[in-house]
């Protein structure tokens, strides 16, 4: 699956040329999946914490920051607009914004905030991003000048979520991928060059998790985490091939899936719906897929987890979040740690990096009975519920109020 979500992102680059290891450029980073290799990050930090490179203000928003070459891209909202951004990544400095206008329609619960929610994909030298109401939009990547875009409430209508838009896009080919749901179908690819629809999968409700990319058996296919299920399309031709049922209270399945190299997709949310592993295979030309086991020991809100060795870990639970490892074979509780508050999480080699709610930044190994913290500091001070971007050894992050970079020690330091 690393191989393959690689060579999903070749072309990723403002012009032209393969993405470099050091780029984020898209929802879960290079791979889709939270994890990078090393770049010789030291073990320890400064005992006085991480100073800044530079900090921000940045209007209202939960969406993460893509980072491409020098140049960071992210969405805030200010009042009844919606904001695309480009960032130089040494200064913080803009070099373009793109505002449009995306009031809220009545009924929306937006007592966590307005969004947006969507990470922007930086691909061939656009930038795709979703709004909270639904405003896709393609934007040149070196000035932001606005290349085409569909309104997927007004336009198809798509599935109107109670806290708005969530899932953030991904490239397949020539294609950009979206959950819409609704009235619509389930799922649309728009051709990247001009926006026109290439295909339309079967009709489902979406939900706000984003899509994914699985290998089964030599076969791509896109993984999305919708409302109440689980489903596989092709994603050539969007063809339905196969859908398994997780049902929850309400349209909450949140968290992006966990593609395993064994043909394994786990997933989890709360609101009753637990964790569940699946497993894909191909016979006679048609997918199977076999529950191997469903658990109310873990339950993710909105956060992301991990597969580490033989097991997933990942904040659990909606209130007293703790950190959790269960067992890949049989989802039994293998510990829980209050040492981990809910966070999201980057896989660093064997390091895990998590930046938790209340804005804490930790450098941590996993022991077989929980989280050995190896270095931690204040970063934000405010609601942080954005998943970091982790470009070489400079961190990005943001709450609801401000953006900031952070350069990690090397061991050469």
């Amino acid at each position: 699956m690393r191989f393959s979500a690689q060579l999903l992102l070749a072309g990723f680059a403002l012009g032209a040329g393969a993405v470099a290891a050091q780029d984020w450029p898209q929802w879960g980073g290079p791979g889709r999946d939270f994890q990078v290799d090393d770049p010789g990050l030291a073990a320890s930090w400064p005992a006085d914490g991480l100073g800044s490179r530079w900090s921000r203000s940045l209007g209202e928003g939960y969406s993460g920051i893509a980072v491409v070459g020098e140049r960071l891209f992210t969405l805030y909202g200010e009042g009844a607009e919606e904001v695309v951004v480009a960032l130089a990544a040494a200064t913080g400095e803009e070099i373009w914004s793109h505002r449009y206008a995306a009031p809220r329609p009545g009924g929306m619960r937006l007592n966590y905030g307005e969004g947006p929610h969507s990470t922007p994909l930086a691909t061939g030298g656009r930038v795709f991003t979703v709004g909270t109401t639904g405003q896709l939009l393609a934007l040149d990547a070196a000035n932001g000048e606005l290349l085409w875009r569909h309104d997927l409430w007004a336009e198809y209508g798509g599935f109107r979520l109670r806290r708005g838009y969530g899932a953030s896009p991904i490239a397949w080919g020539e294609t950009v991928i979206l959950p819409v749901g609704g009235e619509a179908p389930g799922a649309i690819a728009f051709a990247a060059a001009d926006g026109s629809v290439v295909w339309r999968s079967e009709r489902f409700d979406s939900a706000q998790s984003s899509p994914v990319v699985a290998q089964v058996d030599g076969d791509s296919q896109l993984v999305l985490f919708i409302q109440d299920e689980v489903v596989g399309l092709d994603p050539d031709d969007g063809a339905l091939l196969w859908r398994h049922p997780h049902k929850v209270l309400g349209p909450y399945n949140i968290s992006t899936p966990v593609v395993g190299a064994d043909g394994t997709i786990f997933v989890s949310s709360s609101y009753n719906g637990g964790s569940r592993l699946l497993r894909l295979s191909r016979q006679a030309g048609e997918t199977r897929v076999e529950e191997l086991w469903h658990s109310k020991r873990m339950a993710i809100h909105f956060t992301n987890a991990l597969r580490v060795g033989d097991r997933f870990f990942a904040s659990t639970g909606r209130s007293g979040v703790v950190a959790a490892a269960v067992d890949a074979g049989n989802g039994e509780l293998a510990w829980k740690s209050r040492a981990i508050a809910r966070a999201s999480y980057i896989r660093i080699g064997e390091r895990i990096l998590a930046l938790e709610a209340g804005g804490r930044l930790v450098l941590f190994e996993l022991a077989p009975d929980g989280p050995a913290v190896l270095a931690e500091t204040q970063l934000l001070e405010s609601q942080t519920w954005t998943v970091p971007a982790l470009a070489g050894r400079n961190l990005y992050v943001r709450d609801r109020e401000r953006i900031l970079a952070v350069e990690l020690p090397l061991t050469a330091d």
